[in-house]
């Protein structure tokens, strides 16, 4: 489970989500360009970023973001 709040947890089965820790994953963190955690970044069906936020974010700005994305 990515997150304990249970509005986004159900925002969340509409996604796919993947965790990816620094020093395991580096490919993914380069391809994605992250250059800090926490981070959020959404894409669309066809790939297009659709939304990317570095940093805290409260669970208001998370489900308005997951819910602006579908």
């Amino acid at each position: 489970m990515l997150h304990s709040n249970p509005t986004i947890v159900a925002e969340l089965e509409n996604f796919v989500c993947l965790k990816l820790e620094k020093g395991k994953h580096n490919e993914a963190f380069e391809e994605l360009k992250m250059k800090s955690i926490p981070a959020i970044i959404m894409h669309d069906k066809d790939g297009k970023e659709i939304f990317r936020n570095t940093g805290m974010l409260s669970e208001e700005k998370i489900i308005a973001a997951l819910k602006a994305a579908l």
